[in-house]
């Protein structure tokens, strides 16, 4: 049925992706590029979590993770790893200030990268699930903040620009939810990642919830010349057709061959229901490949496991033959030092934590003493957003407001939704409407980042984000910040409809609508007007709760409400003898 609804629209953007057209609008015109080929003291190795015995003796006609069959053939030469000083992160102040962000220094708190490298012969670049941060998002000030596609690609043009051989592999991942605006985000992300020369990409658990029309607009390989980067072992859109989803893929660069392929584990196969989708027991699949990709006599075999780590265990152990896997079930920060495990055949454990905040990169030298290295890097503020995925994204927020423009909310599969607090206290009436009874918390109000909170989405961004309901939602009155979605009456930014007495962070924000409450102070019913003003007031452990709907661990990681309540603390009494 949904492939009927969208058959056409998708080949036309098949025939767009694949023949040099454009993703978006013609108004908005992007060119689309395929990929193209194109700390400093020893530390010991530190095992995996990811704890695998002994794996019975298994042999194949590729020597794992060796650069030529002669080398890294035994766990005593491969473990001969060196890694750049990497200093741990340290929590720093966070201070509103623009002052105190300007001094922010991100080498100083992350340390410095490839200090002390020669050019490798090989460098693979990990990055693990955005999770639909295709950017930094938050309070904590853009400089302090890591992630965000714009800075990668800049990472990758300085790569490119020391001429190393670049092997890059995502894991997939981009999205975590869905809707009209995920499958927008999910292409505009493929087609940066198209523009960084991306290698390999794997298929996550949540952009397998997404239309598979909107899939296989990314994932159908249009000829040989040509292919798509997108991969799964054990999942096929619309069947297993190996030109609808590639089952590997295979890479050559400066003489090496790698081989990359991806799997979603049984467990996270239960959270998926899309009937468009086929998927397979992972272990099954992996074995009728491997003769395949064996055959390909690459140098090196990398799996993207998107599955818990119990279960990625269970699959590594099951082919010793994959020197690399690429844990997608990660701690929030990748480690400082690599994750090798030696029972049997040698085996690195990739992890990349969580949105897209860093990557890692596994580099391969001719040296005796120093064979392999390894990099944490953090996509900190040390990277300026390069300007190709910065105009990408400005397609991405044009194209918002285009189908907000058109059909409103619905166009982007949200809808409006009554208050919590609608039935008691009506619709939302704006914070001006409150300074004439409540001069004092009005004037802390307006001195506070709240008041300006609207200024960062139009001012500060770029390009404005002034139409996307994920940065809106913690920003105006009458949304609900954490699930994104407008209640009735509160801010819109539909064509014809804008509230703009509704923008930034406002009275109502915390207490709820304001509408009765300011109808029954003109009036004279004393018992209708003590009922309102008990309603409106906030506890001390309300509002803590209130706060933590927008500043929470994604957005203001380093949040502190005891700090921050002293700038925006207002209080005034329900009744005089109240403490």
């Amino acid at each position: 049925m949904r492939f009927s609804q969208y058959s056409s629209c998708c080949f036309c953007f098949v025939l767009s992706f694949f023949c040099g057209g454009t993703l978006f609008s013609q108004e908005n015109k992007i060119e689309l590029l395929r990929p193209q080929d194109n700390a400093q003291a020893n530390v010991p190795v530190r095992k995996s979590p990811l704890t695998i015995s002994s794996s019975p003796s298994r042999t194949s006609s590729v020597p794992i993770l060796s650069e030529k069959p002669s080398q890294i053939s035994s766990p005593s030469n491969a473990a001969k790893i060196a890694r750049t000083s990497d200093s741990p992160e340290r929590t720093s102040q966070i201070s509103e200030t623009s002052e105190a962000s300007e001094s922010y220094d991100p080498i100083a708190v992350n340390g410095e990268y490839f200090v002390g490298w020669q050019k490798p012969k090989l460098a693979m670049v990990f990055t693990g699930p955005i999770a639909g941060y295709i950017e930094p998002c938050g309070c904590a000030g853009i400089e302090q903040m890591k992630g965000g596609l714009s800075r990668r690609a800049t990472f990758f043009n300085e790569l490119w620009d020391k001429q190393w051989p670049v092997i890059a592999i995502d894991a997939g991942g981009i999205v975590n939810k869905f809707g009209r605006q995920q499958e927008m985000k999910f292409q505009m992300a493929a087609t940066a990642l198209q523009e960084m020369k991306y290698d390999a990409v794997g298929l996550g658990k949540d952009d397998l919830r997404l239309p598979a029309t909107e899939l296989l607009a990314v994932t159908i390989t249009a000829s040989a010349k040509n292919p798509s980067f997108f991969t799964s072992a054990n999942v096929g859109v619309f069947g297993f057709d190996p030109i609808y989803t590639a089952p590997y893929r295979v890479i050559e660069r400066n003489g090496y061959k790698v081989c990359v392929t991806s799997v979603v584990g049984k467990t996270w196969q239960s959270e998926i229901s899309n009937s468009e989708i086929k998927m397979a027991d992972p272990v099954t699949k992996l074995k009728e490949l491997l003769p395949a990709m064996l055959r390909e006599k690459a140098h090196y075999m990398v799996l993207i496991c998107h599955a818990p780590v119990a279960e990625t265990n269970k699959i590594a152990k099951a082919f010793p033959e994959f020197g690399i896997i690429f844990c997608v079930d990660t701690p929030s920060e990748p480690p400082l030092t690599p994750q090798v495990n030696q029972d049997g055949r040698v085996q690195y454990m990739i992890e990349t934590g969580e949105k897209g905040k860093y990557a890692v990169v596994l580099a391969f030298f001719d040296d005796e003493k120093e064979q392999v290295k390894y990099q944490r890097v953090a996509f900190d503020s040390r990277y300026k957003n390069a300007g190709t995925i910065v105009s990408l994204m400005g397609v991405y927020q044009k194209n918002i407001k285009r189908d907000l423009d058109a059909n409103g909310f619905a166009a982007l599969g949200i809808r409006p939704v009554p208050a919590p607090e609608a039935e008691q206290l009506g619709r939302f009436v704006g914070s001006e409407k409150c300074v004439s009874c409540h001069e004092e918390s009005y004037r802390v109000w307006k001195k506070s980042k709240h008041a300006q909170a609207w200024h960062s989405l139009v001012e500060t961004s770029v390009p404005p984000r002034i139409y996307d309901p994920e940065c809106v939602s913690c920003h105006v009155v009458g949304w609900n910040p954490k699930e994104m979605y407008p209640y009735i009456s509160g801010f819109s930014n539909e064509k014809e409809k804008i509230t703009d007495h509704l923008t930034n962070v406002g009275c109502e924000s915390c207490h709820g609508p304001g509408e009765k409450h300011c109808a029954a102070e003109v009036g004279s019913n004393t018992e209708l007007q003590d009922k309102l003003r008990e309603t409106l007031h906030i506890t001390p452990s309300a509002s803590k709760k209130l706060c933590y709907m927008c500043h929470d661990l994604d957005n203001s990681p380093d949040f502190d409400f005891d700090q921050y309540w002293t700038q925006i603390q207002h209080k005034e009494l329900l009744d005089p003898n109240e403490e």
